[in-house]
């Protein structure tokens, strides 16, 4: 997954005292451990942190627009509302609620319809260094 291209936004953290931000993550759980796109059979209640892999915006998406590039992460969505959509929108995912810190980069992800012709949603999303995934209830 790729940013659609690069935005700031507000994001804020749930409580003043907290030393993180939460969010939602989309995952395919398998069985006490989840899988997602790059970290495979991984236990849940774990700090993680991503390796510095420069990524680009995706071209195809705002064909107008020059790539923009950003360092890789986890892409977080901020609300529940903004994962479901994601997650209807691809095969075999899981909501989870994650706790995460170093912002690198905020963007937008969009959605486009079966043919790829229309813009369906446009979902805020941030990428951060480090994320810790609580194991559902």
């Amino acid at each position: 997954m790729c940013l659609s291209y690069l935005k700031n936004f507000p994001v804020k953290k749930r409580r003043k005292k907290d030393k993180w931000y939460t969010g939602w993550k989309c995952i395919r759980i398998v069985d006490n451990s989840f899988n997602s796109y790059y970290h495979r059979c991984t236990l849940f209640n774990t700090w993680l942190t991503s390796d510095n892999i420069n990524l680009y915006t995706s071209k195809y998406d705002l064909p107008n627009r020059d790539y923009q590039k950003y360092q890789s992460g986890f892409h977080i969505f901020l609300t529940r509302s903004e994962a479901r959509i994601w997650k209807n929108n691809q095969k075999d995912k899981d909501i989870v609620k994650v706790r995460y810190t170093k912002i690198v980069a905020k963007g937008i992800q969009n959605i486009f319809d079966e043919d790829n012709d229309n813009l369906q949603v446009s979902l805020r999303c941030v990428i951060a260094k480090k994320m810790y995934v609580e194991k559902p209830k």
